[in-house]
């Protein structure tokens, strides 16, 4: 497994893509539910970037244990906090009781059992993770629980990456530490 992070437009998407392509059989896993037109553009661009690439698309907003992928297939995640986010949010989260640390780190626990499985499954998987954890300050409880969520799955994905690489401006940097800090989280 190879984990690929990094701040909002750095070029970690890309970068994910350009692995990819040294597999003869790729997946593009989509994890984006489509909201409003702006989510339509990021679609439609993430489309044109991949276009004549030879990816197989699965569009997955969950449930990520049901698709199918060949042994031989490099699967490229796109993308994990996208994913958290569909789980943690699901239509059954309807009350005060779904918004808990021990309901979401059990949401996150799921979610990485789930990605180990999808890597015993495929050739390579590639996962895009999301470093959001610059501001702490502002945000509803939901957030911050989300976001605590979303940096514990990550850290537990790098420890068990065989690699972690963090793309600050479109320059990749290899991680050793494998740790991502969370501010205040």
């Amino acid at each position: 497994m190879i984990f690929v992070y990094g701040g909002a437009s750095c070029g970690k998407s890309e970068y994910a893509e350009n692995l990819a392509l040294n597999y003869d059989k790729r997946v593009y896993l989509a994890t984006m539910k489509i909201y409003d037109n702006t989510d339509r553009a990021k679609v439609k661009a993430h489309q044109r970037m991949r276009s004549g690439k030879g990816f197989r698309t699965i569009e997955c907003p969950y449930n990520i244990q049901k698709i199918y992928v060949e042994y031989n297939e490099a699967v490229l995640l796109e993308c994990l906090s996208n994913l958290l986010a569909n789980e943690i949010f699901s239509p059954t989260c309807q009350n005060e009781d779904d918004i808990s640390d021990a309901v979401f780190t059990e949401k996150a626990d799921k979610l990485y059992d789930n990605i180990l499985e999808l890597n015993m499954k495929c050739r390579e998987l590639i996962v895009v993770g999301n470093d959001i954890f610059a501001q702490t300050y502002g945000f509803s409880k939901a957030v911050l629980l989300y976001m605590k969520a979303l940096l514990y799955l990550q850290n537990k994905l790098i420890k068990h990456a065989d690699k972690a690489i963090e793309i600050i401006c479109g320059i990749p940097t290899y991680c050793t530490e494998k740790i991502l800090t969370g501010g205040n989280l």
